[in-house]
């Protein structure tokens, strides 16, 4: 009895402690692809391109989306295959052997811009404020953050992922070092993450966008009655494949002073244009909003559906 009463105990720490030990969220700096910092929880993943992205000169501005349809953690699997240098050697070596089909059906198989049940990245950031991201105006030109400086992670795990990021000075007005920061935090089941953004160095007030990309002109959006939050419905790239509707949508802790569409003179890369949300921001001022998605993959078969979950976060 004794012994058996003792495996018993052993086996409720043992359960225990599998449990503690559970993550619903994670994030790093991925060498594997410019020092991006992605992260991710049950129901979403994002990334920021990072210092080596800036290096090369790639123009990626905003915030990338992983769309996810499971529950447990996959960058570091989709990192993994998409960027392993032993299945793009395979690859190389089909292909010079005149074995086209052998080779692409293995990149497909491995590239995590399909999907494999998973989900997958059909989102297209290029030089834009992406799934919506903040940006200081000056006049009316969007000063844009390029890719971060630097990143500490303050949390990571098991229920909330949450980093600090700096970005490399600019200019503004007549401020000539401006640093800006932001503070990400990422809880689980939360189809949004929290930003609080401020900037360093900043001397007087300003005008602040946050801006959600637009790839077709005539594909719908959503503004609040009453400006607390604006949505767009993003066109998944490959429709033919069955990648659904992605909801883009940023929610804001202060009513902004409006919120339009603005399109561009002309199209960069695929992109159009961006719905922009305009705030105020002092100096020294903090300045928090929240910025994420839905999928119709994933819980939002509709757009309704994701209104809702909008107006109740």
């Amino acid at each position: 009895m004794k012994l058996r009463t003792t495996i018993s105990i052993f086996m409720l720490i043992a359960v225990s402690l599998a449990h503690a030990q559970k993550s619903w969220v994670y994030g790093r700096v991925f060498p594997e692809h410019g020092q991006d910092l992605s992260f991710e929880n049950d129901r979403v993943g994002f990334r920021l391109y990072g210092p080596e992205s800036q290096e090369k000169n790639e123009n990626l501005y905003g915030y990338d989306i992983f769309a996810k349809r499971v529950p447990s953690l996959v960058l570091n699997k989709w990192y993994a295959n998409q960027f392993s240098s032993v299945f793009w050697g395979r690859i190389g070596e089909l292909k010079k052997q005149g074995r086209k089909a052998e080779a692409n059906a293995l990149q497909d198989s491995i590239t995590y811009h399909l999907d494999h049940g998973e989900g997958a990245d059909f989102y297209a950031v290029g030089p834009t404020l992406g799934a919506g991201t903040s940006a200081l105006l000056d006049g009316d030109r969007i000063v844009y953050p390029y890719c971060y400086k630097t990143v500490e992670i303050l949390q990571n795990g098991p229920y909330v992922f949450k980093a600090h990021l700096v970005f490399t000075p600019f200019s503004i007005g007549g401020d000539k070092n401006v640093t800006e920061h932001r503070i990400l935090e990422l809880r689980k089941g939360s189809q949004l993450c929290k930003c609080t953004v401020w900037y360093e160095g900043l001397t007087h007030d300003a005008t602040i966008v946050t801006g959600i990309v637009m790839h077709n002109p005539s594909t719908e959006f959503f503004i609040d009655e009453h400006k607390r939050f604006m949505s767009y419905n993003e066109p998944s790239q490959s429709p033919q494949a069955g990648n659904g509707i992605i909801y883009i949508g940023v929610k804001f802790e202060k009513t902004p002073e409006k919120i339009e569409k603005q399109m561009f003179e002309k199209p960069k890369g695929q992109a159009v244009g961006h719905l922009l949300a305009f705030s105020h921001i002092g100096a020294g001022e903090k300045f928090t909003y929240f910025f994420g998605f839905g999928w119709s993959k994933y819980g939002f078969e509709t757009e309704k559906e994701w209104i809702k979950y909008l107006k109740k976060y």
